[in-house]
């Protein structure tokens, strides 16, 4: 994840930008009118929570996935504003958000963003993972959303199913162990 220093333009554009929608409590009950909600989850066996709650609060999840992450912190909390670059060929997407919610707890790993102006959907999305006493860690991904701008409306089911892949594409990055780099 890119670190945006107080001097980046793009930290400043990043910050001045308005929130769209209401807090993190929204993700678990059922979507307002015209919101969708989507809802993935699978076993991470062999994966350890600690290993897993430290890629998904660093934004490891989402550059695995393929995106690039430019964030106002080093580590996701409260506040966190980022930046995350999705390229489909020559087109180049930014979708900006902000964290909303962190929760560590035995157990628990999660953090839930808030969409903001300029990200093609309106809404939130929660990443949490969960091991229970015995049990192998299960990934969940919770999104409540609208398509937000001119094209993702115009081009609804189409940016609804690039949003399906892209959440597959945050469960695959999970279920496999990222190499460490070699030493020097």
């Amino acid at each position: 994840m890119q670190l945006l220093t107080s001097d980046d333009p793009r930290r400043r554009a990043l910050e001045a930008l308005p929130r769209r929608t209401g807090g993190a409590a929204a993700v678990g009950v059922d979507p307002p009118r015209g919101m969708e909600r989507m809802e993935i989850g699978a076993a991470l066996p062999g994966r350890s929570l600690a290993d897993l709650g430290e890629e998904l609060l660093t934004g490891r999840v989402q550059e695995r996935a393929g995106l690039h992450v430019a964030s106002t912190t080093a580590r996701l909390e409260v506040g966190t504003r980022l930046i995350m670059t999705l390229r489909l060929g020559p087109l180049r997407i930014d979708v900006p958000c902000e964290v909303v919610e962190v929760r560590e707890e035995p157990g628990l790993a999660s953090f839930t963003y808030a969409t903001l102006a300029g990200h093609p959907e309106q809404g939130l999305e929660r990443f949490t993972v969960i091991a229970s006493p015995g049990a192998e860690p299960e990934l969940r991904i919770t999104a409540v959303s609208a398509p937000a701008l001119w094209w993702s409306r115009l081009g609804s089911p189409v940016t609804r199913l690039l949003q399906r892949r892209i959440t597959a594409r945050y469960l695959d990055a999970l279920r496999t162990r990222t190499p460490e780099p070699p030493r020097r």
